[in-house]
């Protein structure tokens, strides 16, 4: 019985365990070591707009970008957003990139994030980032 008992047990302690373990890919944003970040004037949702106005690889401006993915907080809910106003390709030290829209609030309010590839989820940041945004988009 006590056998029985231990492989239930494991059955369904295992995938609870794997789960657990399991990687929170889809609701955060990835931020290891980024090392150039290119930005343009969106042109639509699913795709980076390739021709890029500005090109960031100074250590300040990269600080700032990697602040923002890693403090961006996922949002719950139905997303219906107007078309975005900037496209964000990053690309990290490892070689990989990925794609954003991004949503520049006004002085003092949140910008919002999407991923190019996951039009279903939006994300925030707080209003001392979009006052970092501003000023280095000026």
């Amino acid at each position: 019985m006590k056998k029985i008992l231990m492989i239930f047990l494991a059955f369904m302690l295992i995938p609870a365990l794997l789960l657990g373990c399991q990687s929170n890919a889809d609701s955060t944003l990835n931020y290891r070591d980024v090392s150039e970040v290119r930005i343009s004037e969106s042109t639509g949702f699913t795709k980076v707009n390739p021709d890029f106005f500005e090109i960031y690889q100074d250590e300040d401006a990269l600080l700032l970008f990697t602040d923002l993915l890693q403090n961006a907080t996922r949002e719950e809910g139905i997303v219906d957003m107007i078309q975005p106003e900037y496209d964000l390709e990053i690309l990290y030290k490892d070689g990989n990139d990925q794609g954003f829209h991004l949503w520049v609030g006004e002085s003092g309010e949140k910008s919002t994030l999407m991923k190019v590839d996951d039009t279903h989820t939006i994300y925030t940041v707080s209003a001392e980032i979009t006052d970092k945004l501003i000023a280095l988009f000026e």
